[in-house]
């Protein structure tokens, strides 16, 4: 990966599938023959029965303090993991004893400075490497393009677009491209669409070539963000 020195920006609802939980507080009816068939694991769109994608959205930036009492984890610390390995062993070639900072971002959530600590020990471990874990809290939007440039070479989002979008009409993101900065988000349509299933990836491949020149971005499936699965 590329600027494989440099540090890994991550937001707590990747790490934990708050989506989950949120569906289990609307209705756990709806979502769990999701679960049982799969197809949670393997959905293009939030959408869930009678909860369109809207809904859902509109439900979750309603998200609180609650939707964290019963986390359920998920693969990305795994991904971070990797990265995080790989980029210590090209430190250690390279004779750089830099640190990898991964920065945890907790928005929207407040949590106690107990808590706060609680989090970064558990997630350090899970990462299974010798990383500095950062707990920050901001909103998206403070996340700039400069911020990132100085130090991630890692960006995890559940909603890049989202934050591409931002900085492009600002212009934060044309004054400062991120080419080399891989960022990871879900293979995830925010609007239905009529397309054939078997042409969704050439979408998502095509708007990584589109955004290649403004972000190093790679759309993921979405069980990565997902509830982990038993092996």
């Amino acid at each position: 990966m590329n600027n494989i020195i440099n540090g890994v920006y991550v937001e707590l609802d990747c790490i934990v599938d708050t989506r989950l939980s949120i569906m289990y507080d609307v209705d756990k009816n709806i979502v769990e023959p999701y679960l049982k068939n799969g197809k949670y694991f393997k959905r293009i769109m939030d959408q869930f029965g009678y909860i369109s994608v809207r809904l859902f959205r509109t439900i979750y930036k309603m998200r609180n303090n609650n939707t964290l009492d019963n986390p359920a984890p998920t693969e990305i610390p795994d991904l971070i993991s990797d990265y995080c390995f790989e980029a210590l062993q090209t430190s250690k070639s390279l004779n750089d004893g830099s640190p990898i900072n991964v920065y945890l971002n907790i928005y929207p959530y407040t949590l106690t400075t107990e808590n706060i600590e609680y989090l970064r020990m558990g997630f350090s471990n899970n990462l299974r490497t010798d990383v500095n874990v950062i707990i920050i809290n901001k909103p998206p939007y403070e996340i700039t393009p400069d911020y990132i440039n100085e130090n991630m070479g890692m960006v995890v989002m559940y909603d890049a677009l989202w934050w591409i979008e931002y900085n492009m009409q600002n212009k934060r993101l044309l004054d400062r491209s991120l080419p080399d900065v891989t960022f990871l988000t879900p293979m995830l349509l925010h609007r239905k669409l009529i397309i054939k299933e078997t042409e969704i990836n050439k979408l998502f491949e095509d708007l990584e070539n589109n955004l290649k020149m403004l972000v190093g971005i790679i759309f993921i499936p979405v069980k990565y963000f997902s509830l982990k699965q038993k092996k």
